[in-house]
């Protein structure tokens, strides 16, 4: 059977230790500058499951790609270069995909950082493909490292990972899939390690990793302007310092009085009291003529 992963950190290792034996796995070096093309083709000259293909740098969507075109067994899963699986995780998937007939077998998986180990549930809401679907757009795993999928829904359906799209890749491909009827099976159990630590960039939402490197490149440019002696021409964000003089307040018990006060006041579940005060403004309304006015009325913005 089909089993690839790309290869930048090996976890060979754990693929060798699976109790089911009758794989395939293709070694995609995706023109790493370290030694593990070497390091591939000396596993695939001591087990010939192991079949390497190397290729030039395109990104985790190209390899994942490279890894489908070159398949030719009847189920295929992704093993990504820094994780790691449980030994029975190809059998017990495996043999859920010959009893239901599914054309893909779902499983949970654990969560690794550092240390810490959290057990993360992949359960759909129901297993049509529709409703897959709509759990999945609703936070369930998009990637592919928890999910057997029949070879021939790939080719049947023309669908395929897109080797242009540098993030997010993982979610259209599925996206497209389960577009299609297809058949939806479930092991309550997690067989596959993510290594969060090592991950953590890759699985960050692009919106929030734009953000931070505006911010991480304003702070350089900030601590450049310093250098150079021109820090007075960059502007400083300003804090309010609060001095043994001033009363402490609560702002739980602010927010309380806010609901009180305006019950129905909201924007978005989002109350005007916990917006910060350096982002809030607000001024009087200019009176109308043939309008009500009242004194405290206030224009928010």
């Amino acid at each position: 059977k089909s089993f690839f992963t790309v290869i930048s950190y090996l976890c060979i290792d754990s693929i060798l230790d699976q109790t089911f034996t009758d794989w395939e796995c293709l070694l995609i070096d995706d023109g790493s500058p370290d030694n593990s093309g070497k390091m591939c083709d000396e596993y695939a000259r001591q087990d010939s499951r192991f079949k390497v293909v190397h290729k030039s740098n395109g990104g985790v969507g190209s390899a994942r790609k490279c890894g489908i075109d070159n398949a030719c067994g009847t189920y295929t899963i992704h093993v990504d270069p820094d994780d790691w699986i449980e030994p029975d995780m190809l059998s017990s998937l495996y043999a859920n995909a010959l009893e239901t007939g599914a054309d893909m077998v779902i499983c949970d998986l654990y969560i690794n950082t550092g240390n810490n180990q959290m057990y993360s549930l992949q359960k759909p809401s129901s297993l049509d493909s529709a409703s897959v679907l709509r759990s999945l757009l609703c936070g369930l795993w998009g990637g592919p490292i928890n999910k057997l999928v029949k070879l021939e829904c790939y080719r049947k359906y023309g669908i395929n990972y897109l080797p242009e799209l540098k993030y997010g890749e993982d979610m259209v491909t599925f996206v497209r899939l389960l577009s299609n009827k297809i058949s939806v099976s479930y092991v309550p159990k997690a067989f596959y390690h993510y290594d969060k630590s090592v991950n953590d960039n890759a699985s960050e939402p692009a919106g929030r990793r734009r953000r931070r490197s505006r911010n991480a490149d304003a702070a350089d440019n900030g601590l450049a302007a310093q250098q150079n002696g021109n820090a007075e021409d960059t502007p400083v964000q300003k804090t309010s310092e609060k001095t043994d003089n001033q009363p402490q307040r609560n702002p739980r018990l602010q927010t309380r009085k806010f609901r009180e006060m305006h019950p129905r006041r909201r924007r978005r579940g989002l109350f005007l009291s916990d917006i910060p005060a350096e982002r809030f403004h607000c001024q009087r309304l200019p009176r109308q003529s043939g309008l009500s006015h009242h004194p405290g009325l206030r224009q928010y913005r």
